[in-house]
């Protein structure tokens, strides 16, 4: 019976597998380019974010008497 439940479960497992592979577009140079651009975005909004909040805060105590 163990052993029953077990090979079930292990060609569920593969099927599942095939469905989440088949879900994956392929790796082209125009996919990996893109996750590159991404990321590259990602990390520039960080650094403007950064540059901004100690931007502000410098035109804050200049303000101040």
């Amino acid at each position: 019976m163990r052993n029953t439940l077990r090979s079930w479960g292990d060609t569920m497992g593969a099927a599942a597998g095939q469905r989440l592979r088949a879900l994956m577009p392929p790796t082209t140079p125009r996919v990996i380019f893109r996750a590159l651009l991404g990321v590259l975005l990602f990390f520039c909004g960080i650094v403007f974010g950064v540059w901004l909040i100690i931007r502000y805060r410098r035109h804050i105590q200049e303000s101040r008497p």
